[in-house]
């Protein structure tokens, strides 16, 4: 770490410990990786960092993204087997983005739902955000891919706030 000058992003207020991680395994002399999961993740107040609403969530995601596909570049097996892991990876940055905001919704002023309706409608995503794949089985993915092409920060906004009554 001290070697490599390895340092959390200070001022990140969402998945600097994963930046950190994206840094710091190319650098490791070995890896070893275990499946079972040895901690689960709980938010236990209101007051945690990870429940507050980010501005621009969208784009913190698809740096994360980016960071970690960087990371991962090097240890594919094969062309095949990175696509489908860098299209899974966007679907579930994707899906975690469209979340935050809906988990939201409520709090959040006309004005900044719209904002942040903008920014997810004009956001840098990466080519493969248009391949079949990213969406497929996924309703809300295909409608928010349409949506995306279409650059409708109204509809948008409207498929929000049906969502909302939906699960109301």
């Amino acid at each position: 770490i001290e070697k490599h000058n390895i340092r959390f992003i200070s001022g990140m207020h969402f998945g600097e410990d994963r930046i950190f991680n994206y840094a710091f395994l190319p650098k490791a002399e070995s890896v070893i990786t275990l499946s079972n999961p040895f901690y689960s993740y709980h938010l236990r107040n209101n007051e945690s960092l990870s429940s507050h609403f980010i501005n621009n969530f969208m784009e913190t995601v698809l740096y994360l993204h980016r960071a970690k596909i960087a990371c991962v570049l090097p240890y594919a097996k094969s062309p095949d087997e990175l696509s489908r892991f860098i299209i899974k990876d966007l679907r579930d940055e994707v899906i975690n983005a469209l979340n935050h905001l809906e988990q939201h919704w409520k709090m959040l002023s006309v004005n900044q739902r719209l904002s942040e309706c903008r920014l997810l409608i004009n956001s840098d995503y990466p080519v493969y955000f248009n391949t079949r794949e990213l969406t497929q089985n996924s309703k809300l993915l295909s409608c928010f891919k349409v949506i995306v092409k279409l650059k409708s920060t109204a509809m948008l906004y409207v498929m929000f706030m049906i969502y909302q009554r939906s699960r109301s």
